[in-house]
């Protein structure tokens, strides 16, 4: 054990003393533990080890103590595969098991107690279907389990029948068996494809549990009898042990198996200036991924209670990757996203940590010494260089937007920055100051003008953007009429346009949602043989409003509710071309009624009435002259109508961000038709500025050419080549050294085209390459941050690095008989990732013992197929061989990239109701 491991254990025991000196409320523990993790992050066989320690320091032990364990559980800084593995060690270590005359109030040791609260708690959580992670935590408890099982056998078989201590933990640990069988059972892990449980589970309970049932029986004949009828009942036993593993029993079942990884000692960790680099480079590059918790948990494992070094390096890996995207020549709105999260999400960020602070530290001077190691001579965001239309200058400026942000937030003084930047600063602070959401919700609520006047300041590097969007947000949550139902749904229609997301990552948490029903069915018309009487109603209220004289009355807008209206926009549509190409209505009374939905309280409906065009033109129909001389003259209208109100242009901007793209290309493949047609070149002419890619990680062609012609010729030697470099950084010895160039789409793109079982292995490669020399730690830290890299969910299955990984540790053992360098390498890697990782945000496995035969038949099936972005509206998919595909790149511009650094604002619930 490491000496900070040590004192950390020591701060843990003095703080459940202090804990049980205050007698602090069941209520309170949970906030008082969050701060304390913060202030002194540990693992959970280290925090046991503490609390044992300390009810063992105690010469009443009282059993608030045991409730604070039971907290632990609850909280998920214990777990049970820890507690268990914990009780295991001490018994091989010692040889004892409650010896210590260590009891609680009820007369109970300190395993026996444990094992009871262990039993109670897994009986108690289950009320719901277990998630995919709880399954996995689930299955790592078989290990320690039955390891600790056989072991409490066979030191103990000498003694029958049991009595005191022994009997008492026998007791316990019997009914934690019966309990975590039961809890098998009860979410789905005691069947497999074939009927049955795992042969894992079924090999290790059918040789380990009968010997122990023998053991305790004598003295609890009733625990005995219960925990033999259950393992039958449950499959969990073996006729013939023998029969059933051939003469390789002991071989096929090597308890030293269940332990290899526990003893497999670990290196110092590392901490590198490149890893960090890393990661925000992929929470930055496509889809933003800025959730707090998630963020706070990696940074908190990362650095173990290491503040002044943590807030340092944060401040210098942020503009690292605002230097990198300038490097790199990234799109305007990429470097933007960038500044952004630098000059409002990093001060955020830092305001929370400054509490955590103290002397000789201070926040000032670890915003100082991270700036610091920007300084000449090999500078790149001096001031001495400043010059607006270079890197240099846009680095200093932004150099400069993040000291005034900080100095916003109060975390330096403003006459703090000149020195800081060692010039006079060309900006100031705002002249409203650091905005209150609260105020800026009731100003917007007596002023509605003041929203419109909000939203342009989301664009300023000023630090305030965080209260203006959660103002903004908070002034919307009210109920809907078609103005606001209109607004709403077209911001979450920008949304999934502008960062690609899959339907899954919506938050609607049921199929039939509005939301989902629009979006999979708005633009498709139906016959009206489909439709309801009632629906029947409403289309020819809608035709007889948009195109006969008395309008739309307030009873059509009062008995249509939003809702019913935006479903039946496609059916409008087609009804209404229709009666136009069968003469019963006049082009020019067909575009006179469409322009009713120019009118800003129905203007998003043209979302659905372009899409719906869109595969209008598309379809074998559509390419009769008929019919392309009234669709192209409605959609020249709709897209570039005469004139539009203030009000009704910010709204149209957006329903052409939304629908462009596929339009666009809809009427390319129809000009090859039409060649001679002009007002198709005309539209699109007028689409050809207003085509929004939305911002996800797909590649270039041009990049992946150059990745794919490295010498060695894979995309893998690209991969080695981009984390050497990191490496030879990290390990360069100078502070101010310029960052490498680095993308994380190479990570994904290998990931996607190779499989991640490839790229694991070539990471594993890298690191067994250095592991004899200085820099293998170094290697071992930034490829522990490449797995631990937020990924964005798109909606397709595909195991991840630290799927694979995990698949990889379960076997370390067997691999350990032919290459015991590598299977080490594995459970360091592994252990790492699951410290700083905490959950992975692609999901987890629907976990099975035996995954690597799902994993083979994944990767085979995957089809190896990556979205590239050829840069003019199409792509290419790699895997061997290109074809030609559509593709979705590039970002919105400035007035979404404000939400791209934000993080998650509102809450997981369908959107007012849909």
């Amino acid at each position: 054990m490491h000496a900070k491991d040590v004192e950390k254990i020591e701060n843990w025991k003095a703080f459940f003393s202090r804990c049980m000196r205050d007698h602090v409320e069941f209520v309170d523990f949970p906030q008082e533990l969050s701060l304390q993790s913060v202030r002194s992050p540990l693992g959970g066989r280290f925090i046991y080890q503490a609390w044992v320690q300390q009810r063992h320091s105690n010469t009443r032990i009282q059993d608030r103590l045991l409730c604070y364990f039971e907290l632990l559980l609850r909280s998920g800084v214990l777990t049970d595969a820890e507690v268990l593995g914990c009780i295991l060690r001490d018994f091989e270590k010692t040889g004892e098991l409650g010896e210590k005359g260590i009891k609680d109030q009820s007369g109970q040791t300190t395993e026996a107690a444990v094992l009871d609260r262990l039993s109670f708690q897994m009986m108690q959580r289950r009320t719901i279907v277990a998630t995919a992670s709880e399954r996995v935590a689930t299955l790592r408890v078989a290990k320690p389990l039955i390891t600790l099982l056989s072991t409490f056998t066979q030191t103990l078989e000498h003694l029958v029948p049991l009595e005191g201590p022994f009997l008492e933990i026998g007791n316990a640990l019997g009914q934690y068996v019966g309990a975590y069988i039961n809890d098998l059972s009860k979410i789905g892990l005691l069947t497999s494809k074939d009927g049955g449980p795992p042969k894992d589970l079924k090999t290790w309970f059918g040789r380990y549990l009968p010997p122990f049932v023998v053991l305790i029986s004598p003295s609890n004949a009733q625990l005995g009898q219960a925990l033999d009828i259950l393992q039958k009942q449950s499959g969990l036993h073996v006729e013939s042990l023998d029969a059933m593993l051939g003469t390789a029993v002991v071989d096929g079942v090597d308890l030293d198996s269940l332990t290899y990884q526990e003893n497999v000692l670990d290196n110092p960790v590392i901490i590198t200036r490149a890893a960090l680099y890393v990661y925000l480079n992929a929470m930055l590059i496509g889809r933003p991924l800025c959730d707090d918790v998630t963020l706070f948990n990696y940074l908190n494992a990362r650095y173990s209670g290491g503040i002044p070094t943590l807030v340092t390096d944060l401040i210098t890996a942020t503009f690292d990757v605002l230097a990198n995207a300038i490097n790199r020549a990234e799109s305007n709105g990429g470097i933007f996203i960038y500044r952004s999260f630098l000059t409002n999400k990093l001060s955020v960020l830092l305001e929370s940590y400054s509490t955590m602070l103290f002397p000789p530290y201070s926040i000032e001077s670890c915003i100082t010494e991270g700036l610091s190691r920007m300084d000449p001579p090999a500078d790149p965001y001096s001031t001495q260089s400043f010059d607006l239309l270079d890197s240099s200058g846009m680095l200093s400026e932004a150099r400069a937007e993040f000291l005034f942000s900080c100095a916003l937030y109060g975390l330096i003084p403003e006459q703090s920055i000149e020195s800081i930047l060692g010039d006079v600063p060309m900006q100031s602070l705002p002249e409203g100051g650091k905005y209150q959401k609260a105020d800026l919700v009731a100003q917007c609520t007596a002023n509605p003008v003041k929203i419109e006047e909000l939203v342009g300041e989301l664009e300023n590097m000023e630090g305030n953007a965080a209260e203006i969007a959660g103002a903004l947000v908070e002034v919307r949550e009210h109920q809907p009429v078609y103005d606001e139902f209109g607004s709403i749904l077209l911001l979450v229609l920008v949304f999934r346009q502008h960062f690609d997301l899959p339907d899954s990552e919506l938050g609607v948490s049921y199929t039939d949602s509005f939301i989902l029903r629009y979006i999979r069915r708005g633009c498709i018309s139906r016959d009206p043989s489909e439709l309801s009487e009632r629906e029947k109603m409403l289309l020819g209220g809608w035709i007889k409003g948009l195109f006969e004289t008395e309008g739309i009355s307030d009873e059509l807008m009062s008995t249509c509710s939003p809702q019913d209206f935006y479903l039946l926009v496609a059916t409008l549509f087609d009804q209404s071309l229709k009666a136009c190409e069968a003469g019963v209505l006049g082009l020019e009374t067909l575009k006179g009624g469409f322009e009713y939905l120019l009118e800003p309280f129905l203007l998003p409906s043209l979302v659905a009435g372009l899409s719906w065009s869109t595969h209008r033109l598309l379809t074998p129909t559509s390419a009769s002259t008929t019919s392309l001389s009234i669709l192209l003259p409605t959609l020249s209208l709709l897209v570039h109508p005469p004139s539009l109100s203030s009000d009704a242009l910010s709204l149209h901007e957006a329903v052409l961000a939304v629908t462009t793209l596929p339009l666009d290309k809809a009427l390319v493949s129809l000009q090859k038709l039409h060649p001679k047609r002009q007002d198709i070149d005309s539209l699109l002419t007028t689409l050809k500025s207003r085509i929004r890619h939305p911002r996800n990680t797909a590649t270039s062609a041009s990049e992946l050419e150059s990745w794919c012609g490295t010498p060695g010729g894979s995309i893998l030697s690209s991969l080695h080549n981009s984390v050497m470099a990191l490496v030879n950084w990290s390990t360069a010895g100078v502070s101010n050294a310029a960052p490498p160039n680095y993308t994380h789409r190479l990570v994904l793109t290998a990931e996607t085209m190779l499989g991640a079982k490839a790229v694991l292995g070539s990471l594993l490669d890298i690191i067994l390459k250095h592991a004899a020399n200085e820099a293998a730690d170094v290697v071992l830290d930034i490829v522990t941050a490449l797995i631990c890299a937020p990924t964005a969910n798109d909606g397709r299955e595909r195991l991840s690095l630290r799927h694979v990984l995990q698949s990889a540790y379960n076997d370390a053992y067997a691999l350990s008989k032919h290459d015991a360098a590598r299977a080490e390498i594995i459970v360091r890697l592994n252990r790492r990732v699951q410290t700083q990782g905490g959950s992975s945000t692609s999901g987890e496995i629907d976990a099975e013992l035996d995954v690597n035969a799902a994993m083979d038949a994944a990767v085979a099936a995957d089809g190896n197929e990556i979205l590239l972005d050829m840069g003019d509206g199409t792509g290419v998919t790699a895997g061997g061989q290109a074809q030609m595909v559509d593709v979705i790149n590039a970002g919105m511009e400035m007035d979404l990239q404000m939400a791209d650094v934000m993080g998650d604002v509102g809450g997981s619930e369908d959107f007012l109701g849909m």
